[in-house]
């Protein structure tokens, strides 16, 4: 019995571990749910001072989406200046952080979209965290002639590299615009690969003229690398509102973040909102410093520096290629090449055919077909002979045809007949004569824009494209297509009215985005505020208040607009030189076809003369007032 008992015991043990055994096995074979993985998002950054150092700098960013973002995992992909567009064209990564230039070129090569801007401050937080920045342009100074951007002509100049936005191409377009060509004007033009490097340069002799980005020289005297009074900035830039740093350029908006375009809008929301929640970091790195978010920002102003330099997307800007003519009217090439072949095919084997009744059968046929063929295209065709008969009209061009003129076999009408009601070839009308009486133009295509009378007498516009028709080296006649163009001119001159209109008006108009960014000033508004167009563009009205009104009036101005009414009221604002002027305003809310708020648009009437005029008369009937009820002597009037 004893015996029988151990046996059981022992048979039990070993069910227990054959038990765990088979528990440990299912569980490798992948039978219980497995742990879901983090799906891997890849932000490339720009890595302009090494990869290491590009490390350090923006790791707290990658620790805070680790942390909010539990359902991903970021990783940083640092990039060099010529690992950028491959990078992103392969699709490497999901987000990229690089300079504007990059950015730009990014977006219309690849569809990248930003989705943030960088606010940060290089000179240790003294100015205030900046959505915008500048270039400066500077020698040292005991240099005997460096005062003006004419005079780097013939200097050796170092920038930190050729794609360096801050470090280069800002300083070359403002060169450009002073007549200097660096590459052309300049005998030795290097880089030095990071902005410490080129204030160096300039200091030690090894270049006369240096660039950095805003913020590096005054960063670098402030941590005693540096003494600012030796160097001297060239063609210096006065302060403007928020930007006290030292600058010789323009500003530009700061680094964007852009998803790329096989990246899904639900991921770059949520990046975004943690992004903006981010506290400011202060890496201390002289080209990153101190940084956090904000909403993107408008990048025009680059797209107008790289347009001017010709670079990166705009290398062929201004510049006429066989390329990009087809590119563009590749539909009307292949139209009219569609029409020659059709025409060319058919005026033969009406010659082939013509005195064989079966073949005149089988040619009306085919002609019968061929017009119904060309009466489908929507613009005005005509074949005119080389004697000017029209051979061929489609049901456009009927239309068309002056006095109301039809077209069959049995007729024979002139071209300039049937266009244009003349009895003689055209001469040289409107600048224009005709390519049929110039031997020049018979071998290639002409078109031209030109104003003529349809059948019912109305006044329209045409784009009309002529070809020949050659056959064998002989001239047979020529196609001629007229599109009517005549709702677009008149727009475009409606517009062109507008324009000029809003130019001369006596009453200054402003028109911000949504945001409240100014977009758009006339003439007037210079007048009366004394700021120019280009210092009040991409600034906020907010530069022209005075004190004069409380906060509680601005907050009723806005809810009006918000609700979608108009606001009428009397201003008291601050114009550039200091003195106050008030203003008779009505500004408006608009909106697009789906009632989405894009603009605001403000009319402003100068009152400050008759609001004087009339404090003047107050003044001069409260003093009178006081002199005639404290006389002693009893008056009546």
């Amino acid at each position: 019995m004893r015996k029988n008992w151990g046996d059981a015991m022992r048979y039990r043990k070993r069910g227990a571990w054959l038990t765990m055994v088979v528990i440990f096995l299912l569980l490798s074979a992948g039978f219980l749910p497995p742990v879901q993985a983090r799906e891997t998002v890849r932000i490339g950054i720009l890595a302009h001072c090494g990869e290491a150092q590009c490390l350090r700098d923006w790791q707290a960013v990658f620790d805070l989406l680790n942390q909010q973002l539990e359902d991903y995992r970021f990783i940083l992909k640092p990039l060099d200046f010529d690992q950028v567009y491959r990078a992103v064209e392969g699709r490497e990564m999901e987000f990229l952080l690089a300079n504007p230039a990059y950015y730009v070129a990014c977006e219309s090569r690849y569809g990248a979209q930003r989705i943030a801007t960088l606010k940060r401050s290089l000179d240790g937080g003294n100015g205030g965290r900046r959505t915008f920045f500048g270039a400066v342009i500077f020698c040292r100074s005991d240099h005997p002639t460096l005062e003006t951007l004419p005079q780097v002509s013939g200097k050796r100049l170092m920038g930190v590299h050729e794609n360096s936005f801050g470090g280069w191409l800002m300083a070359r377009r403002e060169l450009l615009a002073a007549g200097v060509d660096p590459l052309r004007d300049c005998p030795e033009v290097s880089f030095g690969e990071n902005h410490n490097a080129v204030v160096s340069a300039v200091l030690k002799g090894r270049a006369d003229v240096g660039t950095v980005r805003t913020g590096i020289l005054e960063r670098m005297a402030k941590e005693g690398e540096i003494a600012l009074k030796a160097l001297r900035i060239i063609a210096p830039r006065p302060p403007v509102a928020d930007f006290s740093l030292l600058h010789s350029t323009r500003l530009y908006p700061e680094w964007p973040l852009a998803k790329l375009a096989h990246t899904s809008d639900l991921l770059a929301e949520k990046v975004l909102a943690v992004l903006l929640t981010q506290k400011e970091i202060n890496t201390g790195e002289e080209h990153v410093g101190s940084y956090s978010w904000t909403i993107p920002q408008n990048y025009q102003k680059v797209h107008e520096c790289l347009r001017d330099l010709k670079v990166a997307p705009y290398e062929n800007f201004g510049r006429i290629t066989l390329q990009a003519v087809l590119a563009a009217y590749w539909p009307a090439f292949t139209g009219l090449a569609f029409l020659l072949v059709a025409v060319f095919l058919f005026y033969t084997y009406v010659q082939k055919l013509k005195n064989d009744s079966r073949a005149r059968r089988a040619l009306q046929q085919s002609k019968d077909f061929l017009q119904n063929v060309i009466d489908a295209n929507p613009d005005s065709v005509v074949v005119i002979s080389a004697d000017y008969d029209v051979l061929f009209a489609n049901r456009a061009a009927r239309k068309l045809a002056v006095g109301g003129h039809g077209f069959t076999d049995s007729e024979t009408l002139k071209c300039y007949e049937y266009l244009y009601g003349l009895n003689h070839p055209c001469e040289s009308r409107d600048g224009f004569q005709c390519p049929l009486r110039q031997e020049k133009n018979m071998l290639s295509v002409t078109m031209i824009n030109k104003t003529m009378r349809d059948s019912n007498g109305e006044l329209r516009s045409f784009e009309i494209a002529m070809a020949p028709l050659p056959c064998n080296g002989k001239f047979l006649g020529m196609v001629e297509s007229f599109r009517d163009v005549s709702s677009r001119v008149r727009a475009e001159q409606a517009r062109y009215r507008l324009e000029r209109a809003v130019e001369q008006a006596g009453e200054a108009i402003v028109i911000t985005d949504a945001e409240g960014v100014i977009q758009y000033v006339n003439p007037a508004f210079e007048r009366i505020t004394g700021y120019r167009r280009e210092e009040a563009l991409g600034q906020n009205p907010r530069l022209l208040q005075s004190g004069e009104h409380d906060r509680a009036f601005y907050e009723n101005l806005w809810q009006t607009l918000l609700r979608g009414e108009t606001w009428q009221g009397e201003l008291v604002n601050r114009n550039k030189n200091g003195e106050i002027y008030y203003e008779d305003a009505t500004i408006s809310p608009i909106y697009d076809q789906e009632r989405r708020l894009i603009n605001f648009i403000a009319v402003k009437r100068d009152v400050t003369k008759l609001k004087r005029s009339q404090q003047a008369l107050q003044e001069s009937e409260e003093y009178h007032r006081g002199l005639f009820n404290d006389s002693p002597v009893p008056l009546f009037l």
